[in-house]
C-alpha cells in the first residue's frame, strides 16, 4: 500500500496524508489496520451485519473497495 499510494499524484498523497504528502503511506496503512481491528472485534463479538473475513487478503480486497468508493465520491464533489 505503501508504495502504490507513494506513486499516486502529490495532491492525492497531500489528501492521504493530511497536508503531508510524505505521510500518506503510513496513514494508510494505519487505517488499514484500524479498519481490521475494529472488524475482528465486531465478528468476536457476533455483530451482525460486520464483515467477517477469511484472511487478511479478503480484508485487504474490501478495504480496497471502500477507498475506491471514497476516491470516486470524492472526484464528483465540486460539481
Amino acid at each position: 500500500m505503501k508504495r502504490l499510494i507513494g506513486r499516486a499524484e502529490e495532491s492525492t498523497r497531500r489528501l492521504f496524508g493530511q497536508g503531508d504528502a510524505r505521510a500518506a503511506g503510513k496513514k494508510l496503512v494505519k487505517a488499514f489496520k484500524t479498519y481490521c481491528t475494529a472488524c475482528c472485534r465486531a465478528a468476536e463479538e457476533g455483530s451482525p451485519g460486520q464483515p467477517r473475513f477469511r484472511d487478511q487478503g479478503e480484508a485487504l480486497r474490501q478495504f480496497i473497495i471502500l477507498c475506491q468508493a471514497a476516491s470516486f465520491l470524492a472526484r464528483g464533489r465540486d460539481e
